[in-house]
């Protein structure tokens, strides 16, 4: 495994960081939230790519190299970067990358990170990506995950409030994924499979895992652990089993949950290149989401 770069200079971010390239202060904490590339801004990039080799590390994933940056993130027209930036301490405090995807513009299924890893239908390249922002690699800098559990909060909200200003009217779906580490508990990475699998996929098999991974626990084992009708029992249940067990549910699953009654999930699948961990899609449908939700964060209702 490769060290860490260096940590970037923040004042060669911060030159990078212009009025074009900003978005909006976030609702909590009055972060700056801004949209850049790995092309325009190089310094910011090797930054974020720092910030998720190490968050990943933490967590037990990775790629083992000193940045972790790949072709999705250098291509001409390929992945920008939604950061939240702290202005006042001057750093990076977590970020997503984001595609959309025009319709007039012929698209190459390559250009998709999430087809690494999943296999796109035809209905969903013909009815559905021309209309996704297909996102990945969610960080929150490691410190803000452990030392200060209620700024994680805010700084998943924070990341939101950017997600809410890339909405347009083109959008009609935002593709994300969950990540399960490899030394998460086995019951409770199990469990997390077989809830999403239960009540979130609609069997549409719009995606599907190149490389499946399916629960080793016993099946019936589950359904008593997990035996109630909706979401909120069985997850209040599982949250339990997890605490018990000294494992944490990651925050996405209940936040995704939050957004919208018609998320789906696409069955779990393992990423090879990014440390062997388990991914879960998840599309949430933009026109769907609850109004309270969908009013806070997006810039077209403001």
């Amino acid at each position: 495994m490769e060290a860490l770069i260096d940590p970037v200079d923040y004042q060669f971010i911060e030159k990078e960081l212009n009025i074009e390239k900003f978005l909006r202060v976030s609702r909590m904490g009055k972060n700056k939230i801004y949209e850049v590339n790995g092309i325009t801004s190089p310094f910011t990039m090797n930054e974020i790519g720092r910030l998720r080799e190490l968050t990943f590390r933490h967590a037990g994933g990775g790629t083992g190299a000193s940045k972790d940056i790949d072709q999705f993130d250098i291509k001409k027209n390929g992945y920008k970067q939604l950061i939240v930036w702290d202005p006042q301490n001057k750093c990076i405090l977590g970020g997503y990358r984001f595609r959309s995807f025009d319709k007039d513009i012929k698209i190459d299924i390559n250009q998709l990170a999430t087809g690494e890893v999943y296999n796109l239908s035809e209905e969903f390249q013909n009815e559905y990506l021309q209309h996704s922002i297909d996102l990945g690699r969610a960080f929150i800098k490691p410190l803000f995950q452990t030392k200060q559990k209620r700024k994680s909060v805010y700084l998943l909200d924070n990341l939101w409030d950017g997600l809410g200003a890339l909405i347009n009217q083109q959008s009609k779906y935002f593709l994300g994924r969950i990540v399960l580490y490899p030394q998460m508990d086995k019951k409770i990475r199990d469990l997390i499979i077989y809830f999403l699998e239960k009540h979130y996929n609609r069997g549409s098999g719009l995606l599907t895992a190149k490389l499946p991974f399916h629960p080793e626990m016993d099946k019936q084992q589950m359904e008593q652990l997990l035996d109630e009708k909706n979401p909120e029992g069985d997850f209040k249940n599982l949250r339990q089993i997890a605490l018990a067990a000294g494992e944490a549910i990651p925050p996405l699953i209940q936040a995704y949950m939050k957004l919208s009654p018609t998320m789906q999930s696409f069955g779990a699948t393992i990423d090879t290149s990014f440390g062997n961990l388990y991914e879960i899609c998840i599309m949430v449908t933009i026109q769907d989401i609850y109004p309270k939700y969908l009013k806070r964060y997006s810039v077209i209702m403001d």
